[in-house]
């Protein structure tokens, strides 16, 4: 709506009667002009000559009508020089009207002035549109006697014009020369543009009145009279310019930095205010954001700033909405809202993929709603201040990222804009973009394909003492060296690069003695290369998002590991994310090894048979004459001799070698393959274990036969009393063995321990 302050003193002229474009007006028609003249003198037939006069006949003159009107800006507004045919051209200053809204009003004053001297002349009125720049329907111009301005201020408000009938026609008075100091024959009267609520920004509508008064049709002359029509090139247009609102959406203006993953140069940006922990990168007009990995399996949520401008003249109320994406052909192409549902009570948008959307102010409440007038729907707001700005967030809530060993996100990228209440339109003004890029990581045993599996069991088998060949040690073979080699993946199928720490707890493996020894391991590259340590853990390059890295752990098993199967766990933990990602069952087992294939100062080394040392089950016999009994030492293997009657001893040693436990293990010494026992006096017999780690109360059983003064004697089976001379004078068989089990028989569940041994000591006289 437009106040004309012209307007309001031309209404209170007319008001108080004023006649302020009085002329001398002119004759109505159907008046009769009469004339009679008189002619005066003495009466010469007068004694007392007394004036005389005599009148003439009456003629008369009968004015017929003369129908003409003008319609014209105002009384100050003289066609000549304002208003023609064109929208544009001519028009005065105060008939124009800049910034309107959509669905606002124009009001402009006009008058009716009856040139002609019909009385109660009646002007139609209609709009015309025709040279309007932008098209405008007739009936968006409608028409309002003056008396509709019932506050006389010069302008029609909403409550005038909604109370108000809008007229179709005039009824104008002449202008009677009878009164020449009255002005009768104008009639002021209201013409009222509504914007189009559909009206585009700078959409420019122009609509002027045109008159039309019909013939009179009367029976006599006086009301006989032609039809006239205002000519289409003398019209009065107004012109209304529609408002082009500016909205601009931005990230907002930081003064801080912060350091992406993988990054060392801070850059432009912000922490996000809810996650400390997750950088907000803003670079033009977009944000991104690297969130950390969580513990859980709950949503994630990013937040990010934005500050939305209004650098117009009106203060503007901005909805808010998740957009269609921008074409990079056309970024600055309008976007449309883009969402499932709304929840109003929270300003909260659903995203078909189920993200949401939540638009907060700078306390982290839900922005207020209102009713966008383009669409009738529900969107957050903003209101705006010309020339001002506004600050509010918009909180992500999208899937978590990781909540399996083998989830695979893909980045989610928003883009929200701002659209203004102030035009037709429910399309963006302006747009910025935010993009999340999740973290994910994979961590396990070595694949063909991109990806990795934690849960299959991975088994290398190792040698103990047996050392690799030279080269690259990914290649060391299974089951031949004292390395294993587990070859790994760790899969980035995060969204940002990122760097892992591998770790895996203190590898220890059971060994000879009955304890643990702990081994040494280390990871290296492709080539066999080891990787860099920081704090003493093992640290990966940088591993791009959607690609692998493979690196490789190598166990050196101790030496003295005994057989059996080791688990190794393993741990990969993103340095950025903060992804925790194990292998908990790579198993090292041990083989079976003799730990000492040739140790020619052994006790158990057999001079006389050096081959039999490389067996894992050793036997070595050896003899001292006279009260003491073998050390042993090498040298009690050597020959001796004797005399009738001197004491033989003999110490008899079989120990096991291997790394692992040896069951169904019996020491025995028969006549069958020697003469001592033909030429000698059994005198006793004792056995000892030793080095039987682990188990508790290793016992010694015995099983002999033999003769007692020429009569056979046994033990009749495994006893645990060592045989003496009583017992019998002469071996046919003699065996031990160790129960381990603290069962009371010799069964295959009694085992000798690695490296564990049996010493038989045999006392003899010889003969």
């Amino acid at each position: 709506m437009k106040v004309n302050s012209r307007l309001i003193a031309l209404m209170a002229a007319l008001a108080a009667g004023s006649a302020a474009a009085a002329g001398t007006g002119t004759t109505p028609a159907g008046t009769t002009i009469s004339n009679t003249a008189t002619a005066s003198f003495t009466d010469p037939t007068s004694t007392t000559s007394a004036p005389a006069s005599v009148n003439s006949n009456q003629v008369d003159t009968l004015v017929l009508p003369v129908p003409a009107f003008d319609i014209t800006y105002d009384s100050t507004d003289a066609d000549a020089t304002k208003g023609d045919d064109s929208a544009i051209n001519k028009i005065p200053a105060d008939y124009k009207t800049a910034d309107a809204l959509p669905g606002s009003t124009q009001v402009e004053f006009y008058q009716l002035i009856n040139n002609g001297n019909v009385s109660g002349y009646v002007v139609n009125l209609a709009a015309n549109t025709t040279n309007s720049p932008t098209t405008l329907p007739t009936s968006a111009v409608t028409y309002y006697a003056a008396a509709a301005d019932t506050n006389t201020d010069g302008v029609l408000s909403p409550a005038e014009i909604a109370a108000a009938t809008p007229i179709t026609s005039l009824t104008v008075p002449v202008d009677s020369a009878a009164t020449p100091t009255l002005d009768e024959g104008i009639v002021k009267f209201f013409q009222v543009i509504t914007v189009p609520s559909d009206a585009a920004a700078a959409n420019v509508f122009s609509a002027s009145p045109q008159g039309s008064a019909p013939a009179g049709a009367g029976t006599t002359a006086v009301n006989t009279y032609a039809a006239v029509n205002e000519a289409a090139t003398d019209l009065q247009y107004a012109q209304v310019t529609v408002f082009t609102p500016v909205v601009v959406v931005n990230p907002p203006t930081v003064s801080t930095t912060v350091t992406p993953p993988t990054g060392t140069t801070p850059v432009n940006g912000y922490t996000d205010p809810n996650n400390p922990s997750t950088p907000i990168v803003v670079s033009a007009d977009a944000q991104t954001a690297y969130p950390p990995a969580d513990g859980n399996t709950t949503d994630d949520t990013v937040t990010f700033n934005i500050n939305v401008g209004n650098p117009s003249t009106k203060t503007d109320v901005i909805s808010l909405f998740p957009s269609a994406p921008v074409d990079p052909s056309a970024p600055a192409a309008p976007k449309a809202p883009q969402y499932t549902s709304f929840d109003a009570a929270t300003s909260t948008f659903t995203l078909s993929d189920g993200t949401k959307v939540q638009f907060l102010d700078t306390t982290g409440a839900p922005l207020p709603t209102a009713v966008n007038p383009a669409d009738g729907k529900t969107y957050p707001v903003v209101t705006v201040a010309p020339n001002g700005s506004s600050d509010y967030a918009v909180k992500v809530t999208y899937p978590d990222s990781n909540p399996t060993a083998t989830s695979n996100p893909a980045p989610y990228t928003f883009t929200v804009g701002g659209d203004s209440n102030n035009d037709s339109d429910i399309n963006t003004n302006d747009t910025t973009v935010l993009k999340v890029l999740p973290a994910a990581m994979q961590f396990g045993d070595a694949t063909g394909a991109l990806g990795t599996d934690p849960a299959p069991a991975t088994t290398q088998t190792v040698s103990p003492k047996a050392a690799p060949a030279p080269g690259n040690i990914t290649s060391s073979p299974d089951t031949t060296d004292n390395t294993a080699v587990f070859p790994m993946d760790i899969v980035n199928q995060g969204e940002y690069g990122d760097t892992y720490t591998l770790t895996t707890p203190t590898i220890a493996f059971p060994n000879t003695a009955g304890t643990t020894t702990p081994a040494t391991y280390k990871y290296v590259d492709s080539t066999g290369a080891e990787l860099t340590k920081v704090g003493g853990n093992y640290v990966t390059p940088v591993v791009a998002p959607n690609t692998e890295y493979k690196v490789f752990l190598v166990v050196t098993v101790p030496d003295d590991a005994i057989t059996g199967s080791t688990t190794i766990p393993q741990t990969a933990t993103g340095n950025f994310s903060t992804i925790i990602a194990n292998d908990p069952n790579d198993v090292v087992k041990v083989g079976i090894v003799n730990t000492k294939p040739v140790d020619p100062t052994g006790p158990t080394y057999d001079p006389a048979n050096p081959s039999s040392s490389t067996s894992g089950i050793a036997v070595a016999k050896y003899q001292a004459n006279g009260a003491t009994a073998p050390a042993p030492v090498a040298a009690d293997t050597n020959a001796l001799t004797a005399i009738p009657g001197d004491t033989l001893r003999y110490a008899i040693i079989a120990k096991n070698n291997y790394n692992t436990s040896v069951a169904n293990f019996v020491l025995s010494d028969s006549a069958a393959a020697n003469n001592v026992y033909t030429y000698s006096t059994f005198k006793g017999a004792t056995a000892t274990p030793v080095n039987f780690t682990g188990i508790a109360t290793p016992t010694v059983y015995y099983k002999w036969t033999g003769t007692k003064a020429g009569a056979v004697v046994s033990s009749s089976g495994f006893v645990t009393a060592a045989p003496t001379a009583t017992d019998m004078d002469t071996v046919t068989t003699l065996e031990v063995a160790v129960n381990t089990n603290t069962d009371t028989a010799i069964t295959a569940a009694d085992i000798v321990p690695a490296l564990a041994s049996i010493r038989l000591d045999i006392e003899v006289t010889v003969k």
